[in-house]
């Protein structure tokens, strides 16, 4: 939290969820290229999760992956497989910083048989491949998020993450890790807190009056007080 404090550029997202996820899940080869890179800041991650049907309900995601060629996942959970590629085809909405990211951290549903909060597995995506695409959400607060597109995205077996089909347990983990990122983005709101208070005990020039002398001013001030202890002890 000093650092987003400071201002400092952090890459929340890539370093503090998607990082630790990979260093639970990855394989050695996955942790040997990305680890280095993530810590560096060569590289970005976005979270392809939400779809335009599949939002709160996440598990009913249907950005769908075929394995071509190969024989399947072996079973020892790392994810390679015996070759092959996947093919992906589907839709992500709010996709935020696609449009900077080298990476998606993708969910894709690949067992459709499966009940829906199995049968979904991780895969990583490059943005560079040209079966990707995205398009601008501009929000009502200013900020531009995407949608992204995958039209026979083709990928490497080796670019699943963790066994396939259990999927699910990696989107609660870096989830996870997101909740705790974002109540440290929080704390930038301590400096705001601070601003308030000095600018609430000073004199008004026209008046003389302190504004923290207000019942109703010290009241939200406590109450902004309150909050942000809470959101420390996340």
């Amino acid at each position: 939290d000093e650092a987003y404090r400071a201002g400092a550029p952090v890459s929340m997202v890539t370093l503090n969820t998607v990082g630790p996820t990979l260093m639970k899940y990855g394989t050695e080869e996955q942790k040997a290229y990305f680890l280095p890179r993530i810590l560096s800041g060569d590289l970005v991650f976005a979270i392809g999760y939400s779809e335009p049907e599949a939002g709160t309900d996440l598990a009913a995601l249907r950005t769908r992956a075929v394995r071509d060629g190969g024989d399947g996942d072996d079973g020892d959970g790392d994810g390679d497989g015996d070759g092959g590629d996947w093919v992906i085809d589907g839709q992500k909405i709010f996709t935020s910083n696609a449009q900077q990211a080298d990476w998606i951290w993708l969910a894709c549903r690949t067992d459709p048989d499966a009940p829906k909060h199995r049968g979904i597995s991780i895969i990583l995506v490059p943005t560079d491949d040209p079966g990707f695409s995205w398009t601008p959400i501009e929000t009502v607060g200013g900020l531009t998020t995407t949608a992204t597109y995958y039209d026979g995205v083709r990928v490497p077996a080796s670019n699943l993450v963790g066994a396939e089909n259990e999927g699910w347990g990696l989107i609660t983990n870096q989830l996870n890790h997101e909740r705790v990122a974002l109540a440290a983005i929080g704390m930038q709101a301590e400096d705001f807190y601070e601003e308030a208070l000095a600018h609430a005990r000073t004199p008004d020039p026209a008046t003389g009056r302190r504004r923290i002398d207000e019942p109703w001013v010290r009241a939200r001030l406590a109450e902004a007080y309150a909050r942000l202890a809470a959101t420390r002890l996340l």
